[in-house]
């Protein structure tokens, strides 16, 4: 059954959660249904809310109480472990370095970014947050996993081979593969002086990879651009998943399947209680030398990989 909340679909993915150790056949039963409940959302929304999905409340927990530690340090200590362009995929950004619509102000955010979960020679804060390492990279397994049944649900929903997209991810996890884990922290704003015309906590703009697992705190804030073009709060439901397409796997299916823009906007809710707001995003992103074409045939966008891809989107997108 599927149901919706402010038009974006909520799906019951209890037939190919991960509780079931091993990935349903594709004929047993509910998955094929799932499947169209899926495309049905991708193909129309480009989010859904997905519930029943099997990863554990103890795992999406302890990664937030990493962050939060992580947050909690003085600015000194965090810029010791920021990115530098081109040279370190993990680490800090701080407020304002993301611009993702570069007609506004940057993010009022900062972030830390993982995405070599199985190398060990990048800098981590384990000095600071004992645990923030091992916390991080048993969240990022158990999303890697639930990422990979979504396309597997979205390959059937296509009337694919529920395997056509594993080559593209078969380096998650190395410096060969692309897929990155984000925290984010929107940090509380005394008042509405802090904001700078037109600024917002994340500025519009669509994910680039295949799609986004995104887990995200009761404070509310993001923003779908609809298809009527008018954007709807995607409120938070606990217990609950976002997952959206992203960029490459709108251009791998010749459109088939929506990447929609989103944002995070300044409620004014959020500044009378004078809370941040957290979230964590999950972006499965293409293998750097997998070789991305449109899946009909249809030439509809020329071959890329998934590495130059992402390459093009990060140079428009930040303050380097």
């Amino acid at each position: 059954m599927s149901s919706t909340l402010n038009r974006i679909p909520i799906v019951d993915f209890g037939a190919l959660s991960l509780d079931h150790d091993q990935t349903p056949g594709e004929n047993e039963p509910n998955v094929k249904e799932l499947a169209k409940q899926m495309f049905d959302a991708f193909s129309t929304v480009g989010f859904v809310y997905i519930t029943n999905h099997g990863m554990t409340v103890k795992t999406i927990d302890s990664a937030f109480y990493a962050a939060d530690q992580f947050f909690q340090l003085s600015y000194d200590v965090k810029d010791k472990y920021s990115k530098t362009a081109g040279e370190n995929p993990n680490g800090w950004d701080a407020i304002e370095r993301e611009s993702p619509n570069p007609e506004r102000a940057g993010d009022l955010k900062e972030s830390y970014d993982s995405r070599d979960f199985f190398e060990d020679d990048y800098l981590w804060p384990t000095a600071e947050v004992p645990q923030f390492k091992d916390l991080l990279m048993n969240f990022q397994r158990e999303a890697h996993r639930l990422s990979l049944r979504v396309l597997y649900a979205i390959a059937i929903g296509l009337n694919l081979d529920p395997h056509t997209f594993d080559y593209a991810f078969q380096n998650t996890g190395t410096r060969k593969g692309g897929t990155q884990m984000r925290f984010n922290y929107y940090p509380q704003l005394e008042d509405t002086k802090q904001v700078k015309p037109g600024q917002l906590r994340c500025g519009e703009h669509t994910d680039y990879g295949a799609l986004t697992l995104l887990f995200q705190d009761q404070c509310g804030g993001l923003e779908v651009l609809s298809p009527e073009g008018e954007y709807m709060p995607a409120t938070p439901i606990e217990g609950s998943i976002i997952v959206n397409i992203a960029d490459i796997m709108q251009r791998w299916t010749s459109d088939k399947l929506i990447s929609a823009r989103h944002r995070v906007v300044v409620s004014e809710k959020e500044i009378t209680y004078l809370k941040p707001r957290r979230s964590i995003a999950y972006f499965l992103r293409a293998d750097q030398d997998a070789l991305i074409e449109c899946l009909d045939g249809s030439a509809k966008y020329p071959p890329i990989t998934g590495g130059q891809h992402v390459w093009m989107k990060l140079h428009s997108t930040y303050n380097f």
